[in-house]
């Protein structure tokens, strides 16, 4: 693994917005998250790693749930988004993916990708973040009221 420089992931994430990754298709859609994901993975030296990205997605917009099923799997070097395409999830997942599990350590490899995913996200989002909050009780990101 590498580190991603600054220049890279304005180069990737300025890319992935421009996109508009809320607009489109569910497969543009998915197709944008894809390219970000794999370009990520490059950038960092993941992609000799073979990780990989899968969908569980439904086909139909009015049936998305919550992504909060998301997950990356260290064994199989996977990220699946589950439930409805979230860049937040996407930026955390890849997290995952990044940091690994420093010593097994599962609580601190979640903290480190929510906090990763959240200075992405306000970084090249800032008015889609403005609108949202911290849940106190999990530290996730919630649609504010």
């Amino acid at each position: 693994m590498s580190e991603i420089s600054k220049e890279k992931l304005d180069e990737i994430i300025g890319d992935f917005r421009n996109a508009g990754p809320w607009a489109g298709t569910i497969a543009e859609r998915k197709a944008k998250f894809e390219n970000c994901f794999y370009r990520l993975c490059e950038a960092a030296g993941l992609d000799q790693d073979g990780w990989r990205v899968e969908f569980e997605i439904p086909n139909r917009f009015s049936e998305w749930t919550s992504s909060g099923s998301s997950h990356a799997n260290y064994m199989e070097k996977k990220m699946v988004l589950r439930g409805r395409l979230s860049v937040i999830t996407l930026f955390h997942e890849f997290g995952h993916a990044y940091f690994g599990v420093e010593g097994g350590n599962l609580e601190l490899a979640q903290i480190e990708a929510q906090d990763f995913a959240k200075r992405l996200f306000q970084e090249y989002f800032p008015d889609k973040f403005a609108r949202l909050r911290t849940n106190p009780e999990t530290g996730l990101l919630e649609k504010g009221e």
